[in-house]
């Protein structure tokens, strides 16, 4: 009996076995932000707090999308410097997303080289005061609830999950055009998000034909599907344009949120189905410590056809890592459970 459910148990990872992290260049990430509860008290001047919701938040980055002027992108040039990461706040005044770079995303006005180990309610103020002479008239009310915590020098007060995925250039070009067209969307908690955002402009880029009930719509299950989906999937899978959906080169990146004593932190949705899933798909997916060559022009010549067959070759997981992983959680569960009420309560009180 034992020996048969070993058997079961590797026949099941082995089916799950996933792609090796390749060289290739990646050109999109798709951020899942974990959740926050906002600065410790007394607040900011002005009353300025920020507070994450129990479903966390999505951005997408775009490797080859550049500022046409203030209010709109565009697709790179051939040669011609890009990435940018394209995330939805309701607080903006006539725009319906904000666009930035990927270092004022992670890091705000501080320098990546030289980022700081602990961030202290002072470097906060200086920050969102910057945030505010670039981008405050952007904002109906300015940056107070929302603003630098999901737009901008997001590790302060948040963990990143990040989904690394190589698309050709006519899907990126795509990808840039729906987010033009949608510049000026209202934003609707359920029907036009941060989620549904993303989802349509991949849509629209043919790489996915899916349609999501409410319960759907928080990101952690949202961001599942979409791993599971450029990941997990077969190697003959296809997108609905004919193009392979599984590439070498897509794998998963941890950003650690930097360490602060000014901020509330739970980093954890309630639902802990929803939890269990990702902490699972994490674990399991090829992981990589990738820099995008943001800095660099960008070459067309390097991005994939997407007609590329992704390679068979997969990762072996030990039932001794599997066992590892499964018991050494259960220490976390009493806590989560404790934890799904909180979040329950962030809803209901707004």
């Amino acid at each position: 009996m034992r020996r048969t459910l070993q058997l079961l148990l590797e026949l099941i990872i082995s089916c799950s076995a996933l792609l090796v992290a390749s060289s290739g260049e990646a050109r999109i990430e798709i951020f899942l932000m974990s959740q926050t509860v906002g600065l410790k008290p007394p607040p900011l001047e002005g009353g300025v707090r920020f507070r994450g919701t129990p479903f966390g938040h999505m951005a997408l980055y775009v490797e080859s999308a550049t500022r046409d002027d203030e209010r709109t992108i565009r697709q790179c040039r051939e040669g011609e410097r890009g990435g940018l990461v394209l995330t939805v706040d309701r607080q903006l005044k006539d725009k319906f997303f904000i666009a930035t770079t990927r270092d004022e995303f992670f890091y705000g006005g501080m320098d990546p080289d030289a980022a700081h180990g602990v961030v202290t309610r002072a470097d906060i103020r200086k920050d969102l005061a910057l945030f505010n002479k670039r981008y405050g008239h952007l904002y109906k009310t300015g940056p107070n609830m929302s603003g630098l915590g999901q737009d901008y020098g997001v590790l302060y007060i948040r963990s990143v999950w990040g989904l690394v995925y190589p698309t050709t250039r006519e899907e990126e070009a795509k990808i840039i055009d729906f987010w033009r067209q949608h510049c000026n969307d209202g934003f609707s908690r359920v029907g036009n998000n941060c989620v549904t955002t993303l989802f349509r402009s991949l849509n629209y880029a043919g790489l996915d034909r899916r349609s999501f009930f409410v319960r759907g719509l928080a990101p952690y299950n949202a961001w599942n599907y979409l791993a599971k989906k450029f990941v997990f999937a077969e190697a003959d899978s296809k997108a609905p344009d004919g193009n392979y959906l599984r590439r070498n080169g897509t794998y998963i990146t941890r950003y650690g949120q930097i360490d602060s004593d000014a901020v509330f932190r739970s980093g954890r949705p309630f639902n802990l189905y929803s939890l269990q899933n990702l902490e699972y798909t994490t674990w399991a997916s090829p992981h990589a410590s990738y820099q995008l060559p943001s800095w660099e022009p960008v070459t067309f010549a390097q991005y994939p056809t997407g007609r590329e067959r992704a390679s068979d070759e997969g990762v072996r997981y030990s039932m001794r890592r599997f066992l590892w992983w499964v018991f050494s959680q259960h220490d976390e569960f009493v806590r989560l459970w404790f934890q799904s009420f909180k979040g329950l309560w962030y809803t209901i009180t707004g």
